[in-house]
This record gives C-alpha cells, structure tokens and sequence, in this order.
C-alpha cells in the first residue's frame, strides 16, 4: 500500500490523478468502487482519459490444469472480469 502512495503521489505530481484502492473479488465491492469513482468524476471537467486497472491474483507458479474450479473463477473474476466491468458500464457510472 505504501508504494501504491508513492506512485499516485507521483501521479499527482505531473497532473490530476485519482487513485481508488479496494477490494476487487466480489462483484458488489466493485460495484462500491464503480460509484465512488462515478461520485469523484461528477462535476469535473474533462471527465476520464485514462484508467489503470491494477488487480490480479494467483501465482506464476500454480499450473491452470492444478487450479480446482472455485478458485479458477475467483482468479478470472478479479483478472479478468474486475477490469472490464468500467468498460462495459461506461466507465463512470455504475447504472449503465
């Protein structure tokens, strides 16, 4: 977590940057996130350019074939799914 400071301190350093930490495994937390960013861009001009979707679990050395069912589903949700969620719901708003 403190790196993750540093790195959006930095961020912030060179222009506007908003850094929103939390947790990504279950769909109803990141439906939390998806308002909270929604509720942050209100207003502001500009709107978003850029989102940085950093989540991931599971390690580089589990083999796929080894992965028992819930917890290959867990990974794909927070890889894979966490991230495109903004995407599909038009990035800002959690009602789209």
């Amino acid at each position: 977590m403190e790196r993750l400071e540093e790195v959006a301190a930095d961020c912030r350093a060179k222009g506007r940057a908003y850094v929103l930490v939390g947790n990504r495994t279950h769909r109803d937390k990141r439906m939390g996130l998806l308002k909270a960013l929604a509720a942050h861009l209100e207003g502001q001009s500009g709107g978003l350019r850029y989102m940085v979707h950093c989540a991931g679990i599971g390690s580089p050395y589990e083999h796929l074939e080894s992965l028992d069912p819930d917890a290959l589903e867990r990974a794909f949700s927070v890889n894979v799914t966490a991230g495109l969620e903004p995407i599909q719901r038009g990035r800002t708003s959690p009602n789209h």
